[in-house]
């Protein structure tokens, strides 16, 4: 299994692990769809989404022991993440720079999508707790967020450049 990785200059488990981490994340977005009264429905999605969570570590530790290129992972990881994640990212940055709270409309109208859109990622972000909701509806950024953004993000080049990678 090493030498056909080394012949193959492309991260093939990688490369399908991150396929089914996507396909899982859409099964989740999916299963939020279905209404709650559709507890059975809701439970096969959750559990289709799993086996593909489950199916994909098991590729991750395939490109582990066959030395696919941390490298190579890392940045597969980052395009698939920052593809998923832009409309998230474009919010963080958004509350970043208010002072007050800004709601999902106003939002959505800044970026130019719908609202459905901004709503869904900002759930995302509520559930991840780095946003806050107030009274009114309206989301601004944890205390302490930024913080750890900058903290992971120094962390994270200081490790590359460890080992040898910038």
């Amino acid at each position: 299994m090493k030498a056909e990785a080394a012949e193959d200059g492309e991260a093939k488990y990688l490369d399908l692990a991150l396929s089914l981490m996507e396909k899982a994340a859409q099964l989740e977005e999916e299963m939020e769809k279905v209404p709650g009264i559709y507890k059975e429905k809701k439970l096969e999605i959750a559990l289709s989404a799993i086996e593909q969570y489950k199916q994909a570590n098991e590729l991750l530790i395939k490109a582990i022991l066959v030395g696919e290129s941390a490298e190579m992972a890392l940045r597969k990881l980052e395009r698939m993440l920052s593809a998923r994640a832009t409309l998230r990212t474009k919010i963080i940055a958004a509350l970043y720079g208010e002072t007050e709270p800004v709601g999902p409309s106003e939002l959505a109208e800044r970026f130019g999508i719908s609202t459905q859109a901004v709503h869904q990622a900002l759930q995302e972000l509520d559930k991840l707790k780095v946003v806050e909701k107030d009274e009114k509806g309206r989301y601004s950024l944890r205390p302490g967020v930024m913080d750890e953004v900058f903290r992971l993000l120094w962390q994270s080049v200081a490790e590359l450049k460890a080992r040898g990678a910038i």
